[in-house]
């Protein structure tokens, strides 16, 4: 049980670390995860349903959701180790 709890933890850890690898690295996997986003916000919209926080091209702010994305995703992965 503390084995795949383990395993579980790193593979999370692994999914998230793009903020700490270099500038380069971690600004083209935020575009693409961005335009991810954005594409499920533009169907959404299409669709007449509300758009999803982080979702909206209209009111994109990377440098803002990156901010959030470290804070609260990336840094509670790492603080344990």
């Amino acid at each position: 049980e503390d084995k795949l709890l383990t395993m579980q933890v790193l593979l999370k850890c692994a999914d998230v670390s793009h903020p700490a690898r270099p500038l380069r690295i971690h600004k083209r996997w935020s575009d693409l995860i961005s335009e991810e986003f954005y594409s499920q916000g533009d169907l959404e919209r299409e669709q007449g349903l509300p758009v999803s926080p982080l979702c909206d091209r209209m009111d994109a702010n990377l440098p803002r959701s990156q901010r959030g994305f470290i804070d609260f995703v990336c840094r509670p992965c790492f603080v344990p180790f």
